[in-house]
């Protein structure tokens, strides 16, 4: 497979700095395209949450750089998985033993993919999602929070979840769990796949039609056309008064 991709976060219109930090790395292996893409939503006030979600994107970017050939020439989503599982983990321990040293509550969403051949591994933990736009229209992840789990148990709608007071309500991030259990998913890249990670942020307003009608494979011809889309979306929500930070990143597959 062949990658394009284009990644855009905003401040949004009421937040003093940007706590989501955003990551794409691609590299070439054998004639082989292999790319990497993560968000993290940092949350713990201010600096805090910026310090944290920008921590685990260095992490695994120093992962990618270093680590990532070790694991493709007999590449295996599941022991990958494995491994990521276990670098969060790690991370989950040093984050939380900063924040007791700190006195402060602090941690980061992190959704998390990996595309080779046509395997995409899938590591989340939150509420950032990953969906597969085409060519069928998909969220991935499952919402690890208070309201989708009281959905799942029937004890509201979806309408009802999407605008409760307790919707932002985790039930497990990075550095602030006592243990992290990611969600792992390999899905299989078909020719025209279209993925979407973002921060909660991106998506609270946006419907699945105009995610749909606004990022059409057809249309992602180029890195400039998915960026002048994605700034069209982030300018919707913002004018929407979506009150949190705003994070993208897209990726178009192709066959060589």
């Amino acid at each position: 497979m062949k990658y394009i991709y284009n990644c855009k976060s905003d401040r949004g219109i009421s937040r003093e700095v940007n706590q989501d930090s955003l990551l794409v790395k691609k590299a070439i292996y054998k004639n082989k395209e292999v790319i990497m893409a993560i968000v993290c939503d940092g949350m713990g006030g201010l600096s805090k949450g910026e310090w944290v979600s920008s921590n685990v994107i260095r992490i695994f970017e120093k992962w990618f750089d270093t680590e990532l050939i070790r694991y493709l020439k007999n590449f295996d989503a599941h022991h990958v998985a494995y491994v990521w599982s276990s670098i969060l983990e790690n991370i989950n321990e040093e984050i939380r033993e900063k924040s007791r040293k700190l006195g402060l509550s602090m941690g980061s969403t992190f959704t998390g993919l990996l595309c080779l051949d046509d395997k995409a591994l899938i590591v989340h933990v939150g509420d950032s999602r990953l969906y597969r736009i085409s060519p069928d229209f998909k969220c991935i992840t499952t919402d690890q929070t208070y309201v989708y789990r009281e959905y799942l148990n029937g004890n509201m709608t979806l309408e009802e979840a999407e605008s409760h007071p307790k919707r932002n309500v985790l039930l497990q991030c990075i550095g602030a769990s006592s243990k992290v259990e990611p969600e792992i998913i390999v899905d299989t890249i078909l020719p025209n796949s279209v993925y979407l990670l973002c921060s909660d942020g991106f998506r609270h307003v946006l419907s699945q039609k105009e995610l749909e009608n606004i990022l059409k494979y057809e249309e992602l011809v180029s890195e400039k056309e998915m960026g002048e889309h994605m700034e069209y979306l982030i300018d919707l929500v913002k004018l929407r008064k979506e009150k949190d930070n705003i994070s993208v990143i897209v990726i178009k597959a192709s066959e060589l």
